[in-house]
């Protein structure tokens, strides 16, 4: 997902939204260069990453381990409590709002 976001983001200078599905589980990544914000249930919250030249979202997110992704931007911030900062500006670029983003994504799977 990672790579994917990186390579559109190649092409689209105004944020790339992108979700990703496999058999049981999703995920979520809104990339704007220089952040990247990840929502990957069950755990329903928001993280927000800088990734900076040299690092790529591609090669910070290869390993798997959310954990061990250097470049955290504070706390995880829940669902509920509405987008982290990067998140706002990568959607306001992309001309979607977040209500519209909560209802595309938990809409999906129905």
């Amino acid at each position: 997902m990672a790579k994917a976001a990186e390579r559109l983001g190649r092409h689209h200078a105004d944020g790339v939204l992108v979700r990703a599905r496999s058999k049981n589980r999703w995920a979520f990544m809104a990339w704007g260069d220089p952040y990247l914000v990840l929502l990957n249930p069950p755990a329903l919250v928001w993280r927000t990453y800088q990734v900076r030249l040299p690092a790529t979202p591609e090669s910070r997110f290869s390993g798997g381990d959310l954990s061990a992704v250097p470049g955290r931007v504070g706390s995880p911030t829940p669902l509920q409590k509405g987008p982290p900062e990067a998140l706002t500006k990568i959607l306001a670029e992309a001309g979607l709002t977040y209500p519209e983003l909560v209802s595309r994504l938990f809409t999906l799977d129905t």
